[in-house]
């Protein structure tokens, strides 16, 4: 748990300062392309978790399983 709390908050900083450096050059194109990424591939990883959690809820992976 340690572990995964602080590279989490490496990659945040790095994430934060990687975006801070250019809007402070005046190079805001960059600034605006640099939250995009973060954003676009968050809201994908997002939509592709609930995606699975809903068809496996309602029984979609269930012929995978050995249980029944």
């Amino acid at each position: 748990m340690v572990v995964t709390i602080l590279s989490a908050a490496i990659v945040g900083f790095a994430n934060f300062f990687t975006i801070i450096e250019p809007m402070t050059s005046g190079d805001y194109a960059s600034t605006i392309w640099m939250v995009i990424g973060p954003v676009f591939f968050s809201s994908t990883a997002l939509f592709l978790f609930r995606r699975y959690a809903r068809r496996y809820k309602y029984g979609a992976y269930r012929l995978l399983r050995n249980d029944d």
